[in-house]
């Protein structure tokens, strides 16, 4: 009987062995990365093979909005944009953004400046490279049209459309070049860093002002280390390059 009191007593401790080191395990599981972390870390080393996707960044973005790095939220918003100026998703997470740090953006512009802005942004590169292949081929229909005219025909017709077409040709196709030209020298950049200062000397001083997370300032001039940089409430100052993310890297 007490051989087999003993027996119980041994398998009753190693179950309870057994249970603590599940736990443990468990314990250890759960403290792992997030499934967000692992995400990013996975889109990052896709990054770093050298591709640029809009959808890549919007993504990245969306990862490190949800981890809480709001200044790397709105840097790869805005670097998505600024390869597709029409990704929808990437404008309206930056919109809402800018409703919960409105000192990190720019005030809005007129009405009509921002409804040239939103114009501007919908023409993306596929939708420009459609209307100037479109527009020229009314140019080609047109040409044709007025030359296999009758003299004694009206020529007003014709002439209109291809007035107008030439002219909307023109305006599209000037378009692209400055769109790719803005594009590539775009000098915004965006503060990562949540405890980052502005100095009014190019050498850090005790007249440091604070400068919001997820800032989108304009540099203007470049050192080593250091950037003189336009903040959104227009004032000019230096800042660390490390507390800087460019839009165009």
């Amino acid at each position: 009987m007490k051989r087999t009191l003993f027996a119980l007593l041994l398998v009753l401790c190693m179950v309870s062995l057994t249970a603590q080191n599940a736990i443990s395990s468990s314990i250890v599981d759960s403290s792992a990365v997030s499934e967000d972390q692992l995400l990013l870390s996975k889109l990052e080393k896709i990054e770093q093979q050298g591709i640029k996707d809009a959808d890549l960044y919007y993504d990245i973005g969306v990862c490190h909005h949800r981890l809480g790095n709001i200044g790397y939220a709105t840097l790869y918003y805005l670097r998505a944009l600024n390869l597709n100026s029409a990704h929808q998703a990437s404008q309206h997470n930056l919109n809402v953004l800018k409703k919960l740090n409105p000192e990190a953006f720019e005030p809005d512009n007129l009405y009509l400046l921002e409804l040239l802005k939103r114009i501007i942004a919908w023409l993306n590169y596929p939708r420009l490279a459609v209307l100037i292949l479109i527009f020229t081929l009314f140019v080609v229909i047109c040409i044709n049209w007025l030359l296999h005219l009758k003299p004694d025909s009206e020529k007003g017709p014709p002439v209109l459309l291809l007035s107008l077409s030439s002219l909307f040709l023109l305006i599209f196709g000037l378009a692209l070049p400055l769109k790719m030209h803005s594009v590539k020298n775009d000098t915004r950049a965006v503060v990562v860093s949540p405890q980052a200062s502005g100095f009014i000397y190019e050498k850090p001083d005790d007249s440091s002002t604070p400068i919001p997370q997820a800032s989108i300032v304009k540099i203007i001039d470049q050192r080593s280390g250091i950037y003189q940089v336009r903040t959104p409430s227009g004032a000019i100052v230096w800042m660390n390059a490390d507390d800087l993310g460019k839009v165009m890297p």
